[in-house]
């Protein structure tokens, strides 16, 4: 550590995660419309000896669940300040590198079982969706390590360019969420889906991933005034801050 710095190392905690807890029917109709979707996929697809299985139970975990849990936490994060904000956007960062793991995961699955069935790839609306929503996933992740400053790579970047990095950032993840909720909804009346989960079943489905998307926008919305100063992420976020 450089002399006269001191360590500004922040835990992800009981009391940080108590302000990013939902509050209020909106907030709990999002996680747990997440959850359901996120679980109950793998549930009731998930079968260890079929490699499509593979697919659809790592999808819904990456873009069913962490990835909203992930922008919930995001928006939670705008009304943090100080080391909380930044024990938050850990979180955030944590939950979307778990998404980005899972939809490898499942991309690879499908690639694999489509070259094994002689198929082609990224013919159908679903398969373009799909990919163009890991893309997006991919780049969000990376644009936003490049903007976290508590990572040190922020300052490789122009000063000028630094909002735009920002701005890219949370678009790209926005876009990402939306391409992932239309791909998940052109797949959920699949005939492989169908002969697995009900009509009951793939319309809570259904519901679950337009309530997961009206709901984030909805506080999206609530959030967008009154946030910190964003310009060091409501907190000096270097690795170590001058004492």
């Amino acid at each position: 550590m450089p002399p006269g710095w001191r360590d500004t190392t922040v835990n992800v905690d009981t009391v940080m995660l108590s302000k990013v807890a939902p509050t209020g029917l909106v907030e709990w109709g999002v996680v747990l419309s997440a959850l359901v979707f996120g679980v109950s996929v793998p549930l009731l697809l998930f079968d260890p000896t079929t490699l499509f299985s593979y697919h659809p139970s790592a999808m819904a975990l990456s873009f069913g669940v962490l990835m909203p849990l992930g922008g919930f936490v995001a928006v939670k994060t705008r009304l943090l300040k100080g080391t909380d904000r930044l024990a938050s956007i850990w979180l955030h960062s944590g939950l979307q590198t778990f998404a980005v793991a899972c939809s490898f995961g499942g991309f690879v699955a499908i690639w694999v079982n489509k070259n094994i069935q002689g198929k082609s790839h990224f013919v159908t609306t679903h398969a373009q969706l799909g990919v163009l929503s890991v893309v997006l996933t991919i780049a969000a992740l990376l644009l936003g390590a490049l903007n976290f400053q508590r990572l040190g790579l922020l300052r490789l970047v122009p000063e000028e360019y630094r909002s735009t990095i920002k701005w890219a950032h949370r678009r790209s993840g926005a876009v990402a969420a939306g391409t992932a909720a239309l791909c998940i909804l052109t797949a959920i009346d699949h005939p492989a889906v169908e002969t697995q989960a009900g009509f009951g079943v793939r319309s809570l489905w259904k519901l679950a991933v337009v309530g997961v998307g009206v709901g984030l926008v909805r506080m999206g919305m609530h959030t967008s005034q009154g946030a910190p100063n964003e310009k060091t992420n409501g907190v000096e976020l270097g690795k170590y801050s001058k004492a």
